[in-house]
């Protein structure tokens, strides 16, 4: 009988700029396995991309009717257990965690989206 758990994404940029900076700052492994540490103490679990083969997805967007803006992503996601108490603090944690990691990574927003799953056996 499958199991139903809600699965966040997290895609955070490879890299970014510090306000007022031209060059870029990479994002290190240790930034990674800091955050994966963090989501791994509240929510009892992380499964992120492997920072030392370099990012595995590129994101591109129109930045105007002539130029694109092309960004290397890392990914990280959670299952989170689909009951309203262990949801609840899911919800709540990455809210403040979003705005955290946005102000950390200096970005106008980190995507963070999250699905309703269902996984063969248990976890």
């Amino acid at each position: 009988m499958p199991n139903s758990y809600v699965k966040f994404e997290v895609y955070l940029p490879a890299r970014y700029r510090e306000k007022g900076e031209k060059k870029w700052t990479h994002t290190s492994a240790n930034e990674m396995l800091a955050l994966a540490k963090d989501l791994t103490k509240k929510l009892n679990g992380c499964t992120y991309s492997n920072p030392i083969d370099g990012p595995p997805f590129q994101g591109m967007w129109k930045k105007s009717k002539t130029e694109f803006e092309v960004d290397e992503i890392y990914l990280f996601f959670v299952l989170v257990e689909e009951t309203p108490q262990k949801l609840k603090r899911a919800f709540s944690y990455f809210e403040k965690w979003k705005k955290r990691i946005e102000k950390k990574f200096c970005q106008d927003i980190v995507v963070v989206t999250w699905h309703r799953i269902c996984v063969m056996g248990e976890l």
